[in-house]
């Protein structure tokens, strides 16, 4: 138990105050906490607040990446190696007597391994002693906005999973591939057409065999900005939305508004663009691997002790996100631009 202000406090409890002091409820200056806690027990209590404020934060920002990902543990750094096998197609008639045969479902692995993402912030002594309340609040809003960001772009991105073409895969061909995985198309506009173009080519992807169709339901809609509302229109209006299309009249029931397709808009992808994707939970289409499964921002500060703070004076805190991830199948996926 820890003095403070005419009372105990125990560690949860020091936690809460804090939690309060960020939010500005409690009237206090940082080193005047520091002192009634005794150093060690405020910094863990101060990086506990902080982190109880990064996590507020990181629930803030749209989770994007999250639609076409399935989240898994990794206890290491070592490349993870993922395989991706085919199903057994259709079973076999027999006949009296007839011995069943073997078979062994075609396959293929993807890999992945699990880096650190970081960035530092400082806090001089002179801020510190100024109060820094303001400051360290702020920051930890933006690291959980950082690290949605980070996980997003991941994904996302220009240089991401899904950005351009997307990744190499396992045949050494881009993810995105119209001759060779037919699952991209440009030129392609999002309206009824192109729609039922790439829901199609999704439904009509087979096994690596080649001899089995799929079936593959989209479950996802991914959209630029620009088209976010054209979008929500295809999928949810009850009705078509133009004056003809394909010679529906309008006022014809709208095919797309029992499909039960979710509507994702991403920031970053370019205008015109979407993406199709199906249900990860259900389709392998990306892994995302957390180091021990900690899948939200981490906020570490260095101890008081540090040469850091004896040299250059000042405090030094550290969010952090440990993950890796890969695209697992291209038959899951499709884009259009």
């Amino acid at each position: 138990m820890t003095y403070i202000k005419e009372g105990y406090a125990s560690p949860a409890e020091q936690e809460k105050i804090l939690e309060q002091w960020l939010d500005g409820k409690i009237d206090m200056k940082m080193y005047q906490l520091e002192e009634a806690f005794g150093t060690a027990s405020f910094t863990n209590a101060l990086v506990d607040a902080a982190n109880v404020s990064a996590m507020q934060a990181f629930g803030e920002v749209p989770a994007v990446w999250k639609a076409v990902s399935k989240i898994v543990p990794r206890n290491d750094f070592k490349t993870n190696y993922v395989v991706v096998a085919d199903g057994l197609g259709l079973l076999e008639k027999r006949l009296e007597h007839e011995p069943a045969t073997g078979t062994k479902p075609t396959d293929g692995k993807e890999s992945y391994a699990v880096f650190p993402y970081d960035k530092v912030f400082s806090i001089t002594m002179e801020a510190w002693a100024n109060d820094a309340t303001d400051v360290l609040k702020d920051q930890a809003r933006k690291w959980g906005h950082a690290g949605v960001n980070t996980l997003n772009d991941f994904v996302w991105g220009t240089s991401g999973l899904l950005g351009g073409t997307g990744q190499t895969m396992r045949d050494s061909n881009a993810l995105f591939d119209a001759t060779n995985h037919g699952n991209y198309a440009t030129s392609e506009a999002l309206d009824y057409t192109g729609l039922n173009v790439a829901w199609a080519a999704m439904r009509n992807q087979t096994d690596q065999g080649g001899t089995q169709k799929l079936g593959v339901s989209p479950k996802i809609l991914a959209v630029s900005p620009d088209i976010y509302t054209m979008a929500v229109h295809l999928t949810q209006s009850p009705n078509m939305i133009s004056t003809t299309t394909a010679n529906v009249p309008l006022g014809e029931k709208n095919p797309w508004g029992s499909m039960g397709l979710e509507v994702v808009v991403v920031d970053s992808l370019p205008a015109g663009e979407f993406v199709l994707a199906a249900d990860p939970n259900i389709y392998p289409v990306i892994e995302m691997g957390f180091y021990e499964g900690r899948a939200e921002p981490e906020v570490l500060m260095q101890g008081p002790d540090s040469d850091d703070e004896f040299f250059r004076r000042r405090r030094n805190f550290k969010c952090q996100l440990i993950f890796g991830g890969t695209v697992l199948e291209w038959r899951t996926l499709y884009k259009g631009t």
